[in-house]
């Protein structure tokens, strides 16, 4: 299996889903621990009761940077491989893809503010917005 299965079959996460999860203990069964996937300790958990296959369980941890049980492994899908190379949403997108909100009302995914007041694109007061908001750089 690779990332790319991994990532597009659904079968893996859904099965780590049904055991709690060993370093957040939030999700309830049946949900991620966050919008994006599951920790790796819940993969774990899931590895040994014998509910995922050892080539699911390495497949997840090739999505890892590093092996700790608080690594996010991405869900399957489009959310998961977003969360997986670190994408950012406007705080309001769930609000305007629901309907709620007009598009002229949604914050900026990058200074969060409607209308954008982003600095100019390419300047350096721009790449430091970007660190800060993907928390990179020691930035703030």
């Amino acid at each position: 299996m690779t990332m790319t299965t991994n990532l597009t079959d659904p079968a893996a996460a859904e099965a780590v889903r049904l055991v709690p999860c060993g370093h957040c203990w939030k999700p309830r069964p049946g949900e991620p621990c966050t919008p994006g996937g599951s920790h790796f300790a819940r993969w774990a958990t899931a590895r040994r009761k014998g509910l995922i296959t050892a080539e699911q369980a390495g497949a997840a941890i090739d999505l890892l940077p590093v092996i700790i049980n608080d690594a996010i492994v991405p869900d399957p899908g489009p959310a998961g491989a977003l969360a997986a190379l670190g994408a950012v949403w406007s705080p309001d997108f769930d609000a305007y893809a629901g309907g709620e909100l007009d598009v002229s009302q949604v914050r900026c995914a990058l200074c969060t503010h409607c209308p954008c007041d982003c600095p100019p694109f390419g300047t350096p007061a721009y790449f430091a917005l970007i660190d800060a908001r993907h928390g990179r750089g020691g930035a703030k």
